[in-house]
């Protein structure tokens, strides 16, 4: 190679790594923004979960809240949520075992949630009470006992 060629190799090898630079400048820029956005905004569940409760939460309630977070998909939290919900209970620990229990039996997702709950709450109906016959409830003679004299 001769010196001209030396040169112009390096003017492109130079022209790569500037380019590079610049994208892993853009990149991190990138990461930066995202980072300054989850710590300066509340995340959505945590404002959903603390607007039904209608409170602010205590730390373990917020530590429980994140591991949900890391662990479920927001849908499957927010379903969990409606279900607490509906039965009227404002618990952290009711809807962390809403999910638990929905965990083992294999729903990943709101759908299968919901399907389940509807399924869970037909077999959890209270049976019709079966009429009883007169015969097997003798009748109990009536005794005012407040009205005794000796």
């Amino acid at each position: 190679m001769n010196n001209e060629q030396q040169n112009a190799e390096r003017m492109r090898v130079k022209q790569i790594l500037q380019r590079g630079k610049q994208d892993i400048e853009k990149i991190f820029m990138r990461m930066e923004q995202e980072l300054c956005a989850d710590i300066s905004e509340p995340a959505p569940i945590f404002a959903e979960i603390e607007k039904r409760f209608g409170r602010p939460f205590s730390g373990v309630e917020l530590q429980i809240i994140s591991d949900w977070i890391d662990k479920y998909t927001s849908d499957l939290i927010i379903a969990a949520l409606n279900e607490a919900t509906v039965r009227n209970v404002q618990n952290i620990k009711y809807i962390d075992k809403i999910l638990f229990n929905w965990e083992k039996a294999g729903i990943t997702d709101a759908k299968a949630a919901i399907e389940y709950t509807q399924k869970f709450g037909q077999r959890a109906s209270p049976q019709q009470p079966v009429p009883q016959s007169q015969e097997s409830n003798p009748a109990v003679p009536f005794y005012n006992w407040l009205e005794e004299r000796e």
